[in-house]
């Protein structure tokens, strides 16, 4: 490429480069135009994959914050220290909700009044477990639980020697006290006991009364027509692409309908607590790993072994 003899390549990247630098700011700020207003463990993760069939772009969840994978903790660090410092109020939504038009579940849903206020046009949806699924004091014991104060995993990840290595997980417990400090001023008067993740896990009374104060709060303060309640487990894609106002997604080949997602059951909550108990034991067994290299090394009789070897000449 010689550019004196092409100068349209290079004069024409020199003056759009200013009109694309302008206009970034419009490309990439998204709208909300609709909010997942439910608990945990009522299908929020699967309405946000639902939404995305459908086309209304990408869905800011749970795992957008703390990530499903090895890398999207140090990916989303960013999100997690925005999060887990919101003890008195939200983060900047303009910011975290960057490029999504659709924000669903905690910790976001906790920030209800909040998220009411800066999207009073936003659809709202209230998701529920269907009565024939198990509790929800039964779900969150076998998910959320396993990572909140007082668990197995709590205790040993949240020794000094493990913070010190890594430390988004002391971020993960402060974001839970700033959902519970969001989720309490949003319930108000309504619940005077307040939210309390800690109690929810070990108390399946006040779990049930939580769980039923949140619905009746979302369902009360938002309007009828700006709101659906879906039963995740009995409503599907005709509730909710009526409420929407879209089509119902194209069925999967081979098929005359395509399945409403089922995403975060128990099994795949099991898969990300698995990986956090294998990272928690290597952290601990890596410091001891030289000396059980040293131990093997030079067990009685191996360096005999290898001055033997040594003065061999056969290779």
């Amino acid at each position: 490429f010689d550019p004196m003899k092409d100068p349209v390549r290079v004069i024409t990247p020199v003056i759009a480069a200013p009109w694309l630098l302008a206009l970034c700011p419009f490309f990439a700020t998204g709208e909300v135009h609709v909010l997942g207003l439910g608990h945990s463990r009522t299908g929020t993760e699967s309405l946000a994959v639902a939404m995305q069939i459908l086309g209304l772009g990408p869905g800011y969840t749970w795992r957008e914050v703390i990530g499903s994978g090895i890398n999207n903790i140090a990916h989303r660090r960013h999100d997690l220290e925005a999060w887990s410092t919101a003890l008195e109020g939200p983060p900047d939504f303009d910011t975290v909700f960057a490029n999504y038009s659709t924000v669903v579940g905690p910790p976001a849903s906790m920030f209800l009044g909040d998220l009411l206020k800066k999207y009073p046009d936003a659809k709202v949806i209230l998701t529920k477990r269907s009565s024939t699924r198990p509790t929800w004091f039964a779900s969150i014991s076998y998910s959320f639980c396993l990572f909140y104060s007082g668990s197995a995993l709590d205790a040993v990840r949240s020794s000094g020697f493990f913070s010190s290595i890594i430390s988004s997980w002391s971020l993960l417990q402060d974001m839970r006290s700033s959902a519970d400090a969001a989720a309490t001023r949003s319930l108000g008067a309504r619940f005077p006991e307040g939210h309390h993740w800690d109690t929810a896990c070990n108390d399946p009374e006040y779990a049930e009364r939580v769980y039923n104060a949140w619905n009746a709060l979302v369902e009360g303060t938002v309007p009828a027509g700006q709101l659906l309640v879906f039963e995740t487990g009995k409503h599907g894609w005709k509730e909710l692409c009526a409420f929407l106002g879209v089509p119902e997604p194209t069925p999967t080949p081979g098929s005359s309908r395509r399945s409403y997602p089922w995403q975060n059951s128990r099994g795949e909550f099991g898969i990300l607590v698995r990986y956090y108990w294998a990272e928690s034991i290597m952290v601990y067994l890596l410091p001891l790993l030289p000396f059980a290299a040293l131990a093997f090394w030079y067990k009685p009789g191996k360096v005999e072994l290898w001055r033997q070897l040594g003065k061999s000449k056969e290779c």
